[in-house]
């Protein structure tokens, strides 16, 4: 008797849980990312080069407007852009892990746009650029050249954060995966072929 009762007692809040309704999933944001006036999205040959911001309110953008290249900010919820200061000739842009910086690249650097004081800083070289992300810890991995490694910038230090593999030519483009310290990067190989791989606790595996 004691089991039977045990089991009924038991069984009331699973039939309660299989009962309840899951609640909906969080609406759509659709949005068209309109040119500024004046201007043109991208430059040269890439017509869109932007980023969302990693808590989903913002998005920055590459536009063109009397032959200069700058980017550009707009909150979701709004239908005007802002022209960012500071910002001339930029390519490439990222935000950090918390949304309150946005990095990017500008005459052969990687340069840091800091939100709350509209401030431009240099942070590191990079001759012919190939992509930026911001990781967990305030870190950064980017790729300075089209040729080499991925570095990675901890405060004022810098060091390499992949190693070449034999027939490896270039790691480019590193994005985080928004799991602690994980990105992902692509390399590229003598031959053309690229592998997407995965970094994870210092390990690099391939992905594809």
């Amino acid at each position: 008797i004691a089991l039977a009762l045990a089991v009924v007692g038991l069984s009331i809040p699973v039939v309660r849980h299989l009962r309840e309704v899951p609640p909906p999933p969080p609406p759509a944001l659709t949005f068209t990312l309109g040119v500024p006036p004046g201007a043109e999205l991208g430059s040269g040959d890439e017509p869109l080069d932007a980023a969302v911001s990693p808590d989903g309110r913002r998005v920055v953008y590459v536009a063109t407007r009397a032959g200069t290249t700058m980017l550009w900010r707009r909150e979701l919820e709004s239908d005007r852009a802002e022209p960012l200061a500071g910002t001339e000739g930029a390519q490439l842009p990222a935000w950090t892990a918390h949304s309150d910086a946005i990095l990017f690249f500008a005459n052969t650097h990687l340069r840091k746009l800091t939100l709350a004081d509209a401030s431009v800083s240099d942070l590191a070289d990079a001759a012919s650029p190939a992509g930026v992300s911001s990781l967990a810890d305030g870190s950064i991995v980017f790729s300075p050249m089209t040729t080499g490694v991925i570095r990675r910038m901890q405060g004022q230090t810098l060091t390499d954060a992949t190693t070449l593999r034999s027939g490896d030519r270039a790691h480019v483009f590193p994005f985080s995966t928004g799991r602690g310290n994980d990105f992902v990067y692509t390399a590229v190989g003598e031959t053309g072929r690229r592998t997407v791989r995965l970094v994870r606790d210092g390990e690099e595996h391939d992905l594809g």
